[in-house]
C-alpha cells in the first residue's frame, strides 16, 4: 500500500473548514444584499407617500386638482402600515383637512400647509437612508472602539 503524504493530509483536512468559510461569506452576503434591497423597497414606498403628501398640500386639499380624488384616502390607508402611530396621526389630520377644504373652510388649506413641516420632521427617521456598507476592516476596528469604550483605564 502507498501512504498519502502529510502535506496532503493536512490540505484535505483543511479544505473542507476552508469551503465552510467561504460558503458561510457568500451566505453572510446573499443577506446583506436581500436586506438592504428590503430597506430600499420600504423607502421607496414610504417616499410616495411623502409625495402624496406633498401633493395634496401643495394644492391646498382641493381634490379635483389631485391626480385621484381618492388620494388623501390612499395617503392615510399605504400609510398606516408603514408608520408608526405618531406619523399616521398625521395623515389622518390631513385627510381630515382635505375634507373640511371640500366643504368650504376657507381656513383649512392654510393649517394643511401650516401642518406640513410637523409631517416632514415626523417622517423624517423613516425616510433616512443610513446603512452604509462597512469593510471587515471598518467593522473589526468599530466593534474593538466599542469595546475599549468598556475599558475602566485607556488602553493603547
Amino acid at each position: 500500500m502507498s501512504e498519502v503524504p502529510a502535506w496532503i493530509q493536512i490540505l484535505q483536512a483543511l479544505l473542507t473548514p476552508a469551503i465552510a468559510l467561504a460558503v458561510g461569506v457568500i451566505a453572510y452576503r446573499q443577506w446583506r444584499t436581500a436586506h438592504e434591497k428590503v430597506m430600499l423597497d420600504l423607502f421607496e414606498k414610504r417616499f410616495e407617500v411623502f409625495m402624496s403628501v406633498r401633493e395634496i398640500v401643495s394644492k391646498g386639499g382641493i381634490r379635483r386638482l389631485f391626480r385621484d380624488p381618492g388620494l388623501p384616502n390612499e395617503v392615510v390607508a399605504r400609510g398606516r402600515f408603514l408608520f408608526d402611530e405618531d406619523v399616521t396621526a398625521q395623515l389622518q389630520e390631513v385627510h381630515r383637512l382635505c375634507g373640511q377644504v371640500e366643504t368650504g373652510s376657507t381656513t383649512a388649506s392654510g393649517e394643511l400647509y401650516d401642518l406640513f413641516p410637523s409631517i416632514m420632521a415626523k417622517m423624517d427617521p423613516y425616510m433616512r437612508m443610513t446603512h452604509k456598507r462597512n469593510t471587515m476592516r471598518e467593522w473589526l476596528l468599530e466593534r474593538n472602539r466599542i469595546r475599549l469604550s468598556y475599558a475602566d483605564e485607556k488602553q493603547q
